[in-house]
């Protein structure tokens, strides 16, 4: 009887409450109050324009998520996109008897992360493992078993060191230095792969959100004949993607404009690429998504062919 009387008397406890509650029981280390807080406003009232950044809301998502160790996030975003059409198909790599290219495709992506160590250096700085596979399947050729025509296979090993820097109006809250892995998968003359060391640095302000990357290619060993299976399978891969790329996040309202941009810097012999994103709420828990990519680089198979494609489809996990 005391334990209903006290429960008649003690306050209702409102959503708010309930979230907080629930998500500082789930959560460990050294999450903090404000960023459960954020975490809570924006399911609470998705409707609502919440004056924190995006990225705020991913830092803090992310943060509550990886309190409990080796749990695993979103790394880049993940989406299907049933529909693609390839105004370039590159059908050299591949026999046209065998496999004429179709110009329509699906394409996919999964990304994923998990942290390999709790807080370090003061709590700011944690070592993550990350695979990301990008695949493009020509499922409508069913008169050619619709083979997936290429897949790329990128695991990585990096560091995410929070900071508190200030450059003018843009702030800067973590970098990011680690070791790439980007290959294909196949043998012989369709084997594509490099190895990369690669620095980032993100800048936000507003509703803008920037990702300036740099690399360093680890050099390979020259093949002694174009059939060894040892030695750089592409030798002048950095003629046409550069040494960095220039990313873009814009966020309004619940709509989400990216860009993705890079150019060899050379202006003899210049190559770029450009890939542009739109996603859109479309329910509660599925967003489309369009995406147009014009340039070298879009898969290995075609690093040193230019695409142009427009792709359709749904974003499960968004870029911000």
């Amino acid at each position: 009887m005391l334990t209903l009387l006290m429960m008649a008397a003690a306050p209702q406890m409102t959503d708010m409450d309930a979230c907080l509650l629930n998500a500082v029981k789930e959560s460990v280390g050294d999450v903090t109050v404000a960023e459960v807080k954020i975490l809570c406003e924006e399911k609470l009232n998705p409707e609502r324009e919440l004056h924190d950044s995006a990225l705020d809301h991913r830092i803090a998502e992310e943060r509550i998520s990886n309190a409990s160790d080796f749990s695993l996030t979103a790394h880049k975003n993940n989406y299907v996109l049933p529909f693609t059409f390839n105004q370039t198909p590159n059908q050299a790599p591949f026999d046209p008897d065998e496999l004429p290219l179709q110009h329509t495709e699906m394409k996919f992506q999964f990304s994923f992360k998990m942290p390999l160590t709790v807080p370090l250096l003061d709590d700011s700085g944690r070592l993550f493992f990350a695979y990301t596979n990008q695949s493009w399947w020509q499922a409508y050729n069913s008169e050619y078993s619709a083979p997936f025509r290429e897949t790329n296979h990128e695991p990585e090993l990096f560091w995410v060191q929070s900071v508190d820097w200030q450059l003018g109006d843009w702030l800067v809250p973590f970098w990011v230095l680690g070791i790439n892995h980007q290959s294909n998968g196949q043998n012989e003359e369709k084997s594509r792969s490099w190895n990369r060391i690669i620095g980032s640095l993100v800048f936000e302000k507003d509703d803008w959100t920037v990702l300036a990357r740099a690399w360093y290619r680890l050099p390979e060993d020259e093949k002694e004949s174009p059939e060894d299976s040892k030695g750089d399978d592409n030798p002048d891969i950095l003629d046409y993607m550069g040494y960095g790329e220039l990313g873009l996040v814009y966020k309004h309202n619940d709509h989400t404009f990216s860009g993705l941009f890079r150019n060899n810097l050379d202006f003899d012999e210049n190559r770029g690429a450009v890939e542009l994103g739109w996603s859109f709420p479309l329910g509660r828990k599925v967003r489309g998504y369009v995406q147009y990519y014009y340039g070298y680089g879009e898969s290995l198979i075609d690093y040193n062919v230019r695409t142009n494609r427009i792709g359709v489809g749904l974003e499960m996990t968004p870029i911000l």
